[in-house]
């Protein structure tokens, strides 16, 4: 079975999180690791804020 990058590009800028769509593009469309790491910071820094407010 043979897999579509441009399907698969299509469903995860339509589905995916921010930081979904920034590591596809890192590993398929030679974006930027800074761009996937700043991603990855933003969703660390809310987890952070969601488990001190419990």
């Amino acid at each position: 079975m043979r897999v579509s990058i441009d399907k698969a590009r299509n469903f995860v800028y339509a589905n995916g999180v921010l930081w979904e769509q920034a590591l596809f593009h890192y590993l398929f469309d030679g974006g930027s690791i800074e761009r996937l790491y700043q991603c990855l910071l933003c969703y660390k820094k809310a987890w952070l804020e969601a488990l001190a407010a419990v």
